[in-house]
């Protein structure tokens, strides 16, 4: 299993004409509708209730475009305490936080296996380290361990996680 160290990333990898770059308000009806295509056994948030995580960290929310396309996205925020954020609420602002947690992170099912989620992961991973964040929390769906771990993640036993992330979602981390 190849490991990436985030700290050795810092130029990330490029896709020909996929380009990384903030949200706009463009860009929010993508986004809604990958979640829709990806998260089968998650609940689907509304966009008020992303557009809040983006409003509370904006340089650590972004997406990849090719041309108007909207590829992928990425949704972070600072986080602290155990008690993992639970889906479907809108995030209120956070004055200080301990680590970095990864809301999500999806490629629409068009553009999977294209490299479009291990660009946004790579490019997290240079913020995250910018910001001097030392952690990376996020709850793997989907069946997603493997993709995560793939970057360093480690499974966390210990962390509870809400049944509102769907069967088997568990929590995992990154110590950058």
């Amino acid at each position: 299993m190849a490991f990436c160290n985030p700290i050795s990333i810092r130029f990330g990898m490029r896709i020909r004409g996929v380009k990384l770059q903030a949200i706009e308000e463009r860009h929010w009806h993508s986004i809604w509708q990958i979640q829709r295509d990806v998260f089968i056994d998650v609940s689907l948030e509304p966009e008020n209730v992303l557009k809040s995580k983006a409003d509370n960290s904006p340089e650590t929310c972004f997406v990849a475009t090719q041309g108007e396309k909207v590829m992928g996205y990425v949704l972070s925020h600072g986080w602290s305490g155990v008690e993992l954020p639970k889906l479907n609420r809108v995030l209120a602002t956070c004055a200080s936080s301990e680590y970095l947690y990864l809301h999500d992170l999806a490629v629409s099912v068009a553009e999977s296996g294209r490299g479009v989620g291990k660009m946004l992961v790579h490019r997290l991973l240079q913020v995250a380290d910018g910001l001097g964040y030392s952690r990376i929390l996020l709850v793997a769906v989907n069946q997603a361990d493997d993709f995560w771990a793939r970057f360093g993640f480690a499974h966390r036993p210990e962390i509870e996680v809400d049944l509102c992330y769907g069967q088997g979602a568990a929590a995992m981390s990154l110590e950058l």
